[in-house]
């Protein structure tokens, strides 16, 4: 196979080995339905793919990672994802509790993700809001947990 574009749930280490084996380019988006895309990136090398990376914004994109006070954290802190775009959706059709929890007044889409922004100001999403736990004060994806489980290499499966 030539080329292998991923877009939807975030790509694990694994995954991402295993495409690389099968394709000559490994091509990782991030996005929605309502919005498009929102961000991606061309993996050169998948041994060096980080867990759950998504790359930098597309252009007319703003991205910002919000912990549950609704402040703005600091790089490398993970919370929800909010993404901003010129043309995106206005809101869903007839469902105004919906617009209400995911569109706001501010033109941020709150997209129920988790992850955060790197030093390099590129994207890395670990999991659903509604699917975490929290954890030492931290929101942990139970996706994000199994990928650290299965680097090590003594464990063949995780599942949390």
């Amino acid at each position: 196979m030539r080329v292998m574009n991923t877009a939807g749930l975030p790509v694990d280490a694994q995954c991402a080995n295993v495409i690389g084996k099968s394709a000559n380019i490994f091509e990782v988006g991030y996005g929605f339905t309502e919005i498009g895309f929102v961000s991606c990136f061309l993996v050169d090398k998948t041994e060096d793919y980080d867990q759950f990376a998504c790359g930098d914004p597309v252009s007319g994109t703003e991205i910002k990672v919000v912990n549950d006070n609704g402040d703005i954290g600091p790089l490398g802190i993970t919370g929800e994802i909010y993404i901003r775009q010129i043309d995106r959706f206005l809101r869903y059709l007839n469902a105004r509790v919906k617009n209400d929890i995911c569109c706001g007044q501010t033109g941020w889409y709150k997209s129920d993700d988790i992850g955060f922004i790197k030093q390099d100001l590129s994207l890395v999403v670990t999991g659903r809001k509604s699917d975490s736990m929290l954890l030492g004060g931290d929101l942990v994806s139970p996706s994000y947990l199994e990928g650290i489980l299965k680097k090590h290499q003594c464990v063949a499966h995780a599942y949390i």
